[in-house]
């Protein structure tokens, strides 16, 4: 993410912040920045990625930026396995504003294949999987 880029996100998510309140934002890949506020028990990460699937379901958030009290935080625990679940590589701008991407907020956290562009693994089938437990206890049962 550009110095402009962050500047420009950080506007936008500093004017739906209020007072006592978070706000969050996220640049998508088209450019477009969509913001919003927290309402209740819901976090405004939450809130804001919902929107950016809603106004772009082909698009992918590439930047992200929350706020409380109009200084910069990063995101609460739940919200960053959310945004790692969506995307291991969004920039999430945190607290001094430094850019760090969504697994250095989650560094020993597990990231679906789905969310790395990897094929999800199947199950295997009946057949190999019998083969090497069946294996597994009968060498138990021999050495007993």
């Amino acid at each position: 993410m550009k110095i402009w880029e962050k500047n420009e996100l950080l506007r936008e998510v500093n004017r739906r912040c209020r007072a006592g309140g978070s706000a969050a934002g996220v640049r998508t890949s088209s450019g477009r920045i969509i913001a919003a506020s927290a309402v209740g028990p819901l976090c405004a990460e939450t809130i804001v990625l919902a929107q950016a699937r809603e106004a772009d379901p082909y698009g992918r958030v590439t930047g992200l930026l929350v706020m409380e009290d109009g200084e910069v935080v990063a995101p609460c625990g739940a919200c960053r396995q959310h945004i790692l679940d969506l995307d291991p590589t969004i920039e999430v701008v945190v607290a001094g504003e430094a850019i760090v991407t969504a697994r250095d907020l989650l560094p020993f956290a597990r990231v679906p294949a789905t969310a790395t562009g990897a094929t999800p693994r199947t199950a295997p089938s009946r057949e190999t999987d019998e083969q090497p437990f069946t294996s597994y206890v009968s060498s138990f049962v021999a050495a007993s």
